[in-house]
């Protein structure tokens, strides 16, 4: 009897041994299978550093790693979200430039489909040089939903900004005059758009240009003034207001000192709402009234560089002006090569500067003074320093980056708005360049 309990116990125990190895195989066997499934960690991409964490636009990076693809193309690498250009690529390293405006966060690969990510980058605003109007070709016909995209013909074109951060750009051959947004959008002004019948589509002027516009300025009061051709003036007031003939009267070429114009060369305001017009050919320097009332502000008439009082004063084809915020007025000397300063009392100087043929001068809050000249931008500050502000002098193409190495084709007009950004007309380049901390 006892001998066959314990062999009855002995089944059981054996029995029960069996179906626990049994188990233990199936379970082993499902979780090879599951481990099939699961792609190799081997295979993923993985971000173990950055040479650098901090840094501005156009920050040279190397990101190491594991599993990159060594098609720079095939990495798409993101700072914070903005896209980056990846220069250089292995399978352990990329070489990327930071991107512009990129803000402070992560850094990311993705490496088909599968994202890696890494250490969080500090985005340090940089002074750059950007493209915010055209792309660089000549167009008569405006294409484009603005910004970067949008073509157009920079000949004898000039800019302007409003204290709401605006940009205003005229277009001689168009005979029009744009408007551009903080945010990038782009309508028509004022003008008639004489080589198209409509402005994307959509167009509903102000009132109509009959002529080329030109020169514009903007007073304390936020009228706006401007040129048509080379020997009109015209005002756009606070309430929309169009008025034609505010100055000048509207004939080729005209001698005489009293309203009329041979050629404008260059327009800006006072605080008062006075308009300063460089009078080309006759060299001098006049300045209408807010009612209208013009007069000659300096110069005798005669060529020369001569310096001193007013009406003793002598230039030689002035050209683009602007003034400070103490009322003193710079004029570029065309002829003569040379930047002169005319005091609110009449008093003519030249400024101890080098120049090259420049185009296009502009001062800022700070009275900082800003010249545009073959390709640079050379600034003056208060206490008479004198350094290249942007640019690496004239090139044959266009190039957006920290101002050390952006390049203008051939700049033109200059202006600057409320927060201290510069806008440059880059003439050959067909385009509205920006230079400010981004």
């Amino acid at each position: 009897m006892k001998r066959s309990l314990y062999t009855l116990l002995a089944g059981i125990m054996l029995s029960f041994t069996c179906l626990i190895l049994s188990c233990q195989k199936g379970s082993n066997t499902s979780s090879t299978n599951t481990t099939q499934t699961q792609p190799a960690n081997s295979t993923l991409p993985t971000i173990t550093s950055l040479s650098t964490t901090t840094g501005g636009y156009y920050t040279g990076v190397t990101i190491t790693g594991t599993n990159f693809s060594a098609t720079a193309a095939n990495n798409q690498v993101l700072f914070n979200g903005v896209a980056a250009t990846v220069i250089t690529a292995t399978a352990t390293q990329l070489t990327v430039s930071v991107p512009l405006a990129a803000g402070t966060g992560p850094v990311t690969v993705t490496v088909n489909s599968v994202k890696a990510t890494g250490p969080v980058f500090t985005y340090q605003k940089t002074l750059a040089v950007t493209t915010v109007v055209g792309y660089g070709l000549p167009s008569n016909l405006m294409t484009g939903a603005g910004g970067a995209t949008i073509g157009f013909n920079t000949s004898f074109a000039c800019i302007a900004a409003d204290t709401a951060g605006n940009l205003y750009f005229s277009l001689p051959v168009q005979y029009l005059i744009c408007k551009q947004t903080p945010n990038g959008t782009i309508t028509p002004y004022i003008g008639t758009y004489a080589n198209n019948a409509a402005f994307n589509g959509t167009f509903a002027p102000i009132s109509i240009i009959s002529y080329m516009p030109q020169y514009m300025a903007f007073d304390a009061s936020k009228n706006l003034y401007g040129t048509l051709g080379f020997t009109n003036i015209w005002q756009i007031s606070n309430k929309g207001i169009f008025t034609n003939t505010f100055g000048g009267v509207f004939t080729p070429v005209s001698t005489s000192f009293g309203a009329s114009f041979e050629t404008i060369g260059g327009m800006a305001t006072d605080a008062a709402g006075d308009v300063y017009v460089s009078d080309f050919y006759n060299n001098v320097i006049r300045k209408i009234t807010p009612g209208g009332i013009a007069s000659i502000f300096a110069g005798s008439g005669k060529q020369g560089t001569a310096d001193g009082a007013a009406a003793l004063a002598t230039f030689y084809q002035p050209a683009n002006i602007t003034i400070d915020a103490n009322g003193n007025l710079y004029v570029i000397d065309f002829g003569n090569n040379l930047i002169r300063k005319i005091t609110p009392a009449g008093t003519v100087s030249t400024l101890p500067v080098t120049t090259a043929q420049p185009t296009g001068i502009t001062v800022d809050n700070s009275n900082n003074i800003f010249i545009a000249e073959q390709g640079y931008i050379k600034q003056i500050t208060p206490a008479g320093q004198e350094t290249i502000f942007a640019g690496v002098g004239a090139s044959s193409a266009i190039f957006d980056g920290p101002v050390s190495i952006a390049r203008f084709y051939a700049t033109g007009d200059i202006t600057t708005d409320h927060h201290n950004n510069i806008y440059v007309l880059d003439e050959n380049g067909n385009s509205i360049r920006k230079v400010g901390y981004q």
